[in-house]
């Protein structure tokens, strides 16, 4: 299905091209002038004194089939040994996060409180980044199987806080080796206390080391339990002070990086969502979820898929294979006929970002029985994010100082989502000057869904209006003109499964030219078009999610025509995706896109998609969210949104089928208040 549509231009459309087609030869290029000059013909050429002829110039770029690497997604690698042996890990050459739950605390603050190892963690993530790599870390408490201590704990603190030693853990032998292994009391004062110094102390030298901020991705919620996931077998004094601890060390992790944009990570376990604060790391902080046990059927239970699935739209998920043996290997996998394919398969399903632990073989030397592609290449061409520019449409010149507007279609190729708010940027480029032309703030590519593993393999396409504005100080010529997925600082944060990158590195994220744009002092400047909300204010008195409806309200657009370039679903708790839709009273679908609702969203704000579409004048529309039963709140019928003077709002409008809608009279009120950000349309 088409999600966005656009009116045609009167200007004429001239298809280039992709950027990497064959360059003329030299010696074509001398006939062909020879062949100019001897012709006595007229030329088109335009004289000095008179501007170009501006036309719209569309652009197809030539889309990647294979993997590419990109930021904290795909592959992960496992460094085991991060403080002995920091440089011994495998990696896959598209690994762009190396992770280790395997930090213990008595490495970092050995002697005596307050005396940190700081240098340890800086040398990890410094020898990391020169290979063009983050990482991400746990620090955890107690592990009975590989770590070189029988106590993970400094031996300060552990001559300060109560515990327990035992030999077995679920009914296996401690393998460390004294044959022993410390767990502390996790609700013991002392131990609370000296555990959020210590993350109040990380906390702090992140903030005062920009290395840090760059390369450190993630931090787990690893405080309690077997190797930091969230589990063990220790005996709690009562359920109350099990919950209320654990929801206290979630709460030291939140406090330690407030204001911080590093996420947190958290293990989902079944059965203890509730009591051990899993759902209150998730949905009241904003964690990604790990789910180990990749490949290990039986470890995951039907409540663990269903909330993870429940929570995908929103969060990153890790996937750890579940293999007992440290092999990947068919038959190292616990569940009978398990093959490491099937793992790898079940990771995609799954809506996995991020996999790991990754070694060499099999995933080099094993292939997909359909595709043929190695495991490898395989879930790395279709887990996390996958962007595609299907097509671009831009003017093939424009003034210094003039609006330089973006036509796109995209679409997300990948089974979950970007979960880190991105915009796009775009530059002029003559040889090594690089003129920046800005960034987007309304280009969002945050809100794309993933698509289905099986049955929709891509998300979209989606259409994004963009508008630039070319710096006056930029001189008269012609110029490549190139764009990417920029991150706050406005420079490139991703790569794009499209031919044209700026560079052939594969590590350093892309800017892809698109095609020429003359700059010329003889056209006219034109300021770029400016866009409106035309909600202006919002009251909800009921929220409600008690039913699988499209809801929205009944509109009636003014005396100009309108082109639609963003849609807003108001929040109040919300994180799943939906379908928007306006749809002309008794005609056709103007318009429709999806919205994927983040966590965080503050309630009674508008969270924005990106969308293109023109509403004509004096016409009316029909705009409908996909609203689900249990999901998403969604405001009753009489919310009531005021609107500025582009659109009337007649009354809530509801349906099972959009075809079908069910309209009430009441001027002012509508479902699941939407805001329609629009730009006059030109003529």
């Amino acid at each position: 299905m088409l999600l966005w549509t656009l009116s045609a231009c009167p200007a004429p459309d001239e298809h280039i091209e992709p950027v990497d087609s064959e360059p003329v030869s030299e010696s074509a290029a001398d006939s062909e002038a020879d062949s100019e000059t001897d012709s006595e013909a007229p030329t088109d050429s335009v004289p000095d004194d008179e501007p170009p002829v501006v036309q719209k110039v569309t652009v197809s770029p030539v889309e990647l089939s294979g993997p590419i690497p990109n930021p904290r997604m795909g592959w992960l690698a496992y460094s085991f040994y991060p403080t002995t042996a920091p440089n011994s890990f495998a990696a896959s050459e598209y690994s762009t996060v190396v992770y280790s739950n395997y930090w213990w605390w008595r490495d970092l603050e050995p002697d005596f409180d307050g005396d940190y190892r700081w240098d340890l963690l800086d040398d990890w993530i410094a020898a990391r980044a020169a290979e063009g790599r983050q990482v991400a870390m746990g620090i955890h408490l107690s592990d009975p199987t590989s770590s070189p201590y029988c106590m993970e704990l400094p031996d300060w603190l552990y001559a300060q806080v109560e515990g327990r030693w035992h030999d077995t853990f679920y009914g296996y032998a401690v393998t460390e080796a004294c044959g022993w292994e410390f767990e502390p009391y996790y609700w013991d004062a002392t131990l609370m206390e000296e555990h959020a110094e210590l993350l109040d102390a990380l906390a702090d030298e992140r903030a005062s080391r920009p290395s840090w901020q760059d390369g450190l991705a993630w931090i787990d919620v690893s405080a309690y339990g077997y190797w930091g996931e969230w589990h063990s077998e220790i005996t709690w004094p009562d359920s109350d002070t099990r919950q209320t601890t654990l929801a206290a060390y979630v709460d030291q992790y939140a406090d330690a990086f407030e204001g911080d944009p590093l996420p947190l990570s958290m293990n989902v376990i079944d059965p203890y969502f509730e009591a051990d604060g899993i759902t209150y790391a998730i949905e009241e902080h904003g964690a990604q979820m790990v789910r180990r046990g990749i490949g290990f059927y039986a470890a995951v239970s039907e409540d663990e898929i269903a909330y993870m699935d429940d929570h995908a739209d929103s969060r990153r998920i890790q996937g750890e294979f579940g293999s007992f043996t440290g092999g990947l290997n068919t038959g190292d996998f616990p569940d009978p006929e398990t093959t490491t394919e099937d793992a790898v398969k079940d990771a995609l399903e799954k809506r996995t970002s991020l996999l790991g632990w990754y070694v060499a073989d099999p995933m080099q030397s094993q292939t997909e029985t359909t595709t043929g592609e190695t495991l490898e290449d395989y879930y790395q061409t279709r887990c996390g994010y996958r962007f595609v520019l299907d097509d671009v449409t831009f003017p093939s010149a424009v003034a210094p100082g003039g609006a330089l507007m973006l036509d796109q279609t995209w679409t997300q190729k990948g089974v979950a989502g970007l979960r880190e708010q991105m915009t796009l940027g775009a530059w002029l480029r003559d040889g090594d000057a690089l003129y920046a032309l800005g960034t987007d703030e309304h280009f969002n590519p945050a809100s794309w869904p993933g698509g289905d593993p099986y049955w929709q393999p891509e998300a979209g396409p989606y259409g994004a209006r963009s508008a630039f504005t070319v710096p006056d100080s930029v001189p008269d010529g012609t110029y490549t003109l190139e764009v990417a997925i920029v991150d706050a600082s406005g420079e490139p944060a991703v790569n794009l499964a499209i031919e044209g990158k700026h560079t052939e590195d594969p590590m350093t994220w892309g800017r892809y030219a698109l095609g020429e744009v003359e700059v010329s002092g003889l056209l006219e400047a034109e300021p770029p078009p400016t866009a409106t909300s035309t909600a202006t204010g919002v009251s909800v008195s009921t929220w409600r999610n008690d039913a699988d409806l499209w809801v929205g309200g009944r509109i009636r657009v003014g005396e100009q025509d309108l082109r639609v370039v963003r849609v807003g679903r108001l929040a109040a708790g919300s994180r799943h995706i939906h379908e928007l839709r306006v749809v002309e009273v008794g005609g056709e679908t103007a318009l429709a896109t999806t919205l994927s609702m983040a966590w965080g969203e503050e309630a009674g704000a508008y969270r924005y998609g990106m969308a293109d579409g023109v509403l004509r004048a004096g016409t009316e529309y029909d705009v409908f969210v996909q609203e689900a039963y249990a999901g998403d709140p969604w405001g009753d019928y009489d919310s009531q949104v005021t609107m500025s003077s582009e659109l009337e709002l007649l009354g809530p409008v509801w349906a099972v089928d959009v075809a079908d809608p069910q309209f009430a009279a009441v001027p002012g009120t509508m479902y699941s208040p939407v805001d329609l950000v629009v730009e006059v349309a030109p003529n």
